[in-house]
């Protein structure tokens, strides 16, 4: 103990500068938890704030909304699908739907 404290003592510009890189580097990793903590948040609201009562979202999405592509063809054959007496729409339900129209 009493060498590494001598060694500290000796060289304080390398173990300030240690001490800054690694102050500086756990700095920036709390600046980025925080921003996408943010932007994850902003995009929750952003899918709130829709008010949508349904979304629809391909079958290769993996739910994932950003990745969802309907062509539209498929869209038409999805409009048309719902507009037949389709009145509630669980998530299975939807699935189901979009499946169906697909496959046509």
């Amino acid at each position: 103990m009493f060498l590494a404290l001598r060694e500290i003592r000796y060289n304080k510009a390398r173990y300030t500068l240690i001490g800054a890189i690694i102050f500086l580097i756990a700095y920036v990793v709390f600046i980025l938890s925080g921003l996408s903590v943010g932007l994850a948040n902003q995009f929750k609201q952003s899918v709130i704030d829709w008010n949508a009562e349904k979304i629809i979202l391909s079958t290769s999405s993996n739910n994932i909304i950003s990745a969802s592509q309907i062509s539209s063809s498929d869209l038409e054959k999805l409009r048309w699908k719902m507009a037949q007496n389709y009145h509630c729409f669980p998530l299975q339900c939807v699935r189901q739907i979009v499946n169906e129209a697909i496959s046509q």
